[in-house]
This record gives structure tokens, sequence and C-alpha cells, in this order.
């Protein structure tokens, strides 16, 4: 099981114990006798644990917010209606309310994908490009094979000169057809220049036995499909601009910047795809833009704060010294179909001549 799941289980256990003692204040369950007063609120709360089972990161995160609010709302009781017979059933009223509505507005952006749009200048390159950026599909959690070229169709339709896979494909809970299929949708991307492909930390399995196939069995699926695939690699493309792509950090055979760059042209323009952003002052004033992923955007509250503290850099645009750096939130969630903190979404890069 991956440690995710494990933390998701702890924290489930750590809000149903407060949910059990919670139960034991409401008035039908106090006029029970003894013994059915524990087993009721058990059972309960078995029933609830169990539930959490058919998505368990999902789930796991409502209980917790659920529990929060419960928990805000006993701090604002502790002054008001102190003396009400049915002071818990208004406030568990009260605490679903609000969760219902948070987790709502939360499912919508982990399903709802948005394109977005960046504008960069440069005197690299006597004509314009146009560069959509895929990251994080984690194929199955939101949608499936067939689901992402539908994607894949609606950003055909903004005719762009390239398109760059940033990593994190595939994941745990891929399944193989849904990966041949995904692998066959990138073939039908109507570009100019191809399509190029990193791999992110997922990509590889972290449980191959669980996943049933391997890293190499997604590179023969994308290479039949005409992607290249770059790994600590790059490409010059038309004798015009270079595609640089980097192996994950998570990789220990990963090159260092100032022998990936060995060779390079640094007159012409150059992107450099990584997928995580976490090497900013070894990647800044050596390539003109690098286009990263993994982080979510921070996801969900309020895991956001961790993410933020983990990376150079979380969601959007940034400049440093003559390199613009591009962090996406990533096209689907990982691990919960759950997302406050930012959306979904798929970049569209406009590189035009200054």
């Amino acid at each position: 099981m991956s440690p995710f799941y494990g933390f998701a289980i702890l924290i489930e256990v750590i809000c149903l114990a407060y949910f059990y003692l919670k139960l034991f204040k409401f008035k039908y369950i106090k006029e029970l006798n003894i013994k059915l007063r524990i087993i009721i609120p058990l059972i309960i709360c078995l029933i609830l644990f169990g539930i959490s089972f058919f998505r368990i990161g999902t789930i796991c995160i409502i209980y917790a917010h659920f529990f929060v609010f419960m928990g805000l709302v006993d701090i604002v009781f502790l002054f008001i209606n102190h003396k009400r017979e049915n002071k818990i059933v208004v406030q568990t009223y009260i605490s679903f309310g609000f969760t219902f509505i948070y987790i709502l507005i939360s499912l919508f952006l982990g399903f709802k994908v948005f394109e977005t749009d960046y504008s960069i200048n440069t005197n690299k390159m006597n004509r314009s490009l146009k560069i959509a950026q895929i990251t994080d599909v984690h194929l199955g959690n939101t949608f499936d094979g067939n689901g992402f070229k539908k994607y894949i169709e609606e950003i055909n339709q903004l005719n762009p000169d390239i398109l760059v896979v940033t990593g994190d494909f595939v994941d745990d809970e891929t399944k193989y057809d849904e990966m041949v299929i995904a692998c066959q949708a990138l073939s039908e991307a109507k570009t100019k220049y191809g399509v190029y492909f990193i791999h992110g930390n997922h990509d590889k399995g972290y449980y191959p036995k669980h996943r049933k196939y391997t890293k190499e069995d997604l590179n023969n699926e994308l290479l039949k499909n005409n992607v290249n695939i770059l790994e600590d690699e790059y490409i010059l493309v038309d004798n015009d601009f270079y595609i640089i792509g980097r192996k994950d950090k998570s990789d220990k055979s990963r090159i260092p910047m100032d022998k990936l760059m060995e060779g390079v042209d640094t007159n012409k323009y150059t992107i450099l795809l990584d997928h995580q952003p976490n090497d900013y002052n070894n990647e800044k004033n050596k390539v003109d833009l690098v286009l990263s992923g993994h982080t979510h955007g921070g996801n969900i509250l309020p895991v956001n704060f961790i993410v933020y503290a983990a990376n150079d850099y979380t969601y959007g645009k940034k400049v440093i010294d003559n390199t613009t750096f591009i962090v996406s939130s990533g096209i689907s969630c990982w691990g919960m179909t759950l997302n406050n903190v930012t959306i979904q979404e798929y970049v569209i890069i406009n590189i035009n001549e200054s």
C-alpha cells in the first residue's frame, strides 16, 4: 500500500474517533442502554470507514474537512447557545452544510479542465511559436484514455506548433489498456513539430507489480505513436530552437544542468522540460524557458502549504534574470478528485518575436 493511503487511513481513524465521541451526545443515543450506546456509534463509524475504501484519498479529505468544520463550530458554540439541548444536532447540520458547499466547489474544480494562456517575447526567433503543455495526467484518476483523447482533440483546435508532456502521464492505478489508448491519442495531436515527453516521478511506478507494466512498456507505446522521449537529451527543432528534456529529480542517474547543456547553442531559443520545479538556481540563465508540473498548484488546503515549502515555485509564470519559468497545476488531480487552491488546466504558451 502506498504511504499516501496509509497516511489517509490514519487521518480517517482520528476523525472517526472524534465523531464516535460526538455521537454519544446525540439525544437518541443517550436514551439507549449502555451496551447499545457503545455499539451503535461504533457501527456508524465502521460503515463510514468502509465507505472510504471506494476512494480513500477523496473520502479522507471530505471526512477531515467535516471534522475540522465541526471543531470550529464547537469553538463558536462555547460562547453561544450553550444551554440548548439540541446543540449537537445544530452543530452537525452547520458543519455538514459548510462541508457540502466546500466539497461541491472542490469537486467541480477537480474535474473541470481550463485553458491557461501565457505570452512571452524573445529576440532569439524570427517567428512566433505556440506550445501546448500537458502535465500530470495521472491517467485514470479523473478521466480515462478516451477522456484524454477528447482533450487532445480540444487542443488540436488551437493549432499548436508543438505539444509537450511534462511528466506523471500515468500512475500506479493506471490500467495498461487505458495507457495504450492515451498513447495512441498523442499520435493524433496535430502539431507542426511533434510531441515531446519527459517522465515524472510517478511514470516509472512505485509499485510495478500492482500496475502490471513497466516504464519500458510505457516508453514502447509512446515510441510506437511517434512521441519523442527526452531523458537528459535535447533536440534542435527546425534548426531554430531547442527542446531539452531532463530526467526527473527522483532519478538518481540525472545529470547536472551544465553537462546537459554541453553542445547547445544558447544563441537559439531553448525550452527546458523538467517535471519538478526544484532546480531553479541551476536552470536560470542557462535556458530561456522552463516548463514544469508536479505541484498540482498546491491542490487543496492545507496540503498546499507543504507543496509551497517543497518546491521553488508552485504555480504560474515567474521570471528570474533571463529565464521564464512556468509551472502548470496539471490536467488532473492525484490521489483525490478534489481541488480548491487552483484549477486543472492545459497550458498554451505563445512565444512572440520581440
